[in-house]
């Protein structure tokens, strides 16, 4: 049994890396990612990886948490406090998955 159970928690914390492998996964990493912006936990990145098409999506926070979803999600964040960089990729359209995981492209 979670000690937290029925109480918010203070500071919404998220994994470092999550498969997404079903509508819940991504319902769930949603949720938690636009918890965390609400918190100040991360930010929304303006981050695009060099020589790539970047794709043209709503903001994040005109995400809805439950769909419908564009075909492709591609999203990066940061933790202010830390500067680590977060990506979310999905491919919602044949619902081959996705994943959130921190992306390091400091070489680019």
């Amino acid at each position: 049994m979670s000690l937290h159970k029925g109480k918010e928690m203070e500071k919404q914390t998220l994994p470092l890396k999550y498969k997404i492998r079903s509508r819940r996964d991504l319902v769930q990493i949603i949720h938690r990612v636009k918890k965390s912006l609400k918190e100040g936990v991360l930010s929304e990145s303006s981050y695009w990886p060099e020589g790539r098409v970047r794709f043209h999506l709503p903001s994040f926070k005109d995400l809805p948490v439950n769909g419908p979803w564009p075909d492709y999600l591609e999203y990066y964040f940061e933790e202010p406090s830390t500067g680590r960089r977060f990506q979310l990729v999905c491919e919602t359209y044949h619902g081959y998955g996705g994943k959130w995981e921190i992306c390091d492209h400091e070489s680019e």
